[in-house]
């Protein structure tokens, strides 16, 4: 029988980490959470209580907005994204967000400005394409970030 070689052990299980190393990582990871990339509302005359969407470093949020004051709102993390798809018109343009969650029924967000549309479009498939390619968004400044995230989820026919 041979002894086993603690060292060889040792190396394999991942170091204790402390506290305070916890609560400062669980403390950039909020940040990162709360730094909204860009958001977009639906047009008031279109929709009496206008929708928002705002795409963050790690998640969509959707406010439905049904009264005042009274708001539906859902979060998605990008994990639970599947696709999006975007219709547009010359002046306006709305969002289809297929998900893990919801089925085969798309989350809608209608009566964006059409530029809106396409921009979130762009910036979740970026977000997306990123997230499975693991790149390692964190560190990157919200500027540069979202500025690549819109070339990697542009489309070659969309303007």
């Amino acid at each position: 029988m041979v002894p086993k070689n603690n060292n060889q052990e040792s190396k394999a299980l991942p170091s204790p980490t402390t506290e305070a190393e916890e609560r400062e990582e669980l403390q950039k990871v909020t940040e990162n959470a709360q730094d909204v990339l860009l958001k977009a509302n639906s047009i008031f005359p279109f929709m009496l209580f206008p929708d928002t969407i705002s795409v963050s470093r790690m998640k969509v949020t959707i406010t439905r907005r049904v009264f005042f004051g009274v708001a539906d709102v859902i979060s998605l993390q990008l994990d639970d994204i599947l696709n999006v798809e975007v219709d547009t018109g010359p002046y306006f343009g709305s969002l289809r967000i297929f998900t893990r969650i919801y089925g085969s029924q798309p989350l809608h967000i209608n009566a964006l400005s059409r530029k809106s549309a396409v921009e979130i479009k762009r910036l979740i498939e970026g977000h997306l394409i990123a997230h499975n390619q693991n790149i390692e968004t964190s560190q990157m400044q919200k500027h540069e970030l979202v500025t690549l995230l819109m070339r990697l989820g542009s489309d070659a026919k969309m303007s």
